[in-house]
């Protein structure tokens, strides 16, 4: 039973689809798929060499607000100031990208508008419209990569209740080179009162497709998407238009 001194622990639906899932979960089923991963927990317990630093890249090199390659995970789960996007790409122009992203964003809404208006067929109208902003997108992604700014991003979505164990497997497997360059979770807020929390990791060029799909395969491998039973969504490019 659930009260307000309990929702600690989510209201009586939470709890009834939390008891059902544990009902039908079989154990012996998850070890036997799951035990010839070379988890970070694994290769702990087993006391073998989770990273070898030498011949990694860290983004965040330098900035007091980032994990660094000598550090634990958990030396650098409290700092302040994280709440950044990832790290820009040396000689990546956002300024320029935000502006000439605007532009071509304009000039597409101007097209749709007096499209609108033309009195052609509405089925010729929606084909027009629909192009129009299908190729505004294409000229700002083609945009974003002559100016280096070409970071993207997966987005896990996850209820409060869910967000430690994910972040912790999350982080665990990015200090050991097995995602992206680099991830961040979604301070706890004192004013918003969603109970989705937002876990982004981060790659380094949106166009690199195989890389793309290098990353959501390992978070698949993780057990972080279908085991959620929770939709995952790729954003290009770190600038907001």
């Amino acid at each position: 039973m659930s009260s307000e001194d309990s929702d600690f622990y989510g209201d009586d639906e939470v709890l009834a689809d939390l008891k059902a899932k544990v009902k039908v979960f079989d154990v012996e089923a998850w070890w036997e798929q799951n035990r010839t991963l070379d988890t970070p927990l694994k290769m702990q317990a087993q006391k073998k060499e989770t990273v070898d630093i030498s011949h990694l890249h860290n983004p965040y090199a330098g900035l007091k607000n980032a994990w660094q390659l000598t550090e634990t995970i958990e030396d650098n789960q409290m700092i302040p100031g994280g709440e950044d996007e990832a790290p820009e790409e040396v000689g990546a122009d956002l300024p320029s990208m935000v502006e000439g992203g605007m532009a071509r964003l304009h000039l597409a809404s101007e097209f749709i508008d007096a499209c609108k208006k033309s009195g052609n067929q509405p089925g010729a109208i929606t084909r027009e419209c629909r192009k129009a902003g299908m190729d505004a997108a294409k000229d700002i992604l083609n945009l974003a990569r002559m100016l280096r700014v070409r970071c993207g991003k997966w987005m896990l979505f996850c209820s409060v209740f869910q967000v430690n164990e994910i972040w912790e497997t999350v982080a665990k497997a990015t200090a050991n080179n097995e995602l992206g360059i680099g991830a961040k979770v979604a301070p706890r807020s004192t004013t918003d009162k969603r109970t989705d929390r937002l876990i982004c990791v981060y790659t380094a060029d949106f166009s690199d497709t195989k890389d793309v799909k290098r990353v959501v395969e390992k978070l698949k491998q993780l057990g972080l998407i279908q085991a959620r039973d929770r939709s995952i969504y790729y954003k290009p490019g770190k600038f907001i238009i």
